[in-house]
């Protein structure tokens, strides 16, 4: 999958399941850091709630980023494809993706094998 923006690029950012750091320090005039991601954030507060956007950052990134999360979780091979939910947990940090029709299929696969052995 492809940016809308591309790493060094001015202008909005819009990531695809790439998992790119999208940090350019609040000014979409600034090119985005573009290193890969170690962390998925959903924009929001505690205090507000969540925001209708999730955004992916870097190491060197994710203490400025995590001050505009309401929650953030390591990355994971399902974060950002499309028809993934974010299910959070009671304490910031410890929510996670799934991808239900991934869950789905491997339900019915492990169903599957178990009745086969």
């Amino acid at each position: 999958m492809s940016c809308i923006r591309k790493p060094g690029e001015p202008g909005r950012y819009q990531p695809i399941m790439q998992h790119l750091c999208g940090f350019d320090g609040g000014d979409n005039g600034n090119p985005i850091c573009g290193k890969p991601a170690e962390h998925h954030h959903y924009a929001g507060s505690p205090e507000t709630g969540p925001s209708d956007y999730t955004m992916f950052s870097c190491a060197e990134h994710f203490t400025q980023c995590r001050t505009h999360s309401w929650d953030y979780h390591d990355i994971a091979a399902v974060c950002d494809v499309p028809g993934t939910t974010w299910i959070s947990a009671r304490v910031q940090g410890e929510g996670f993706c799934v991808w239900p029709e991934a869950e789905a299929v491997m339900s019915e696969q492990t169903s599957m094998n178990l009745v086969s052995q």
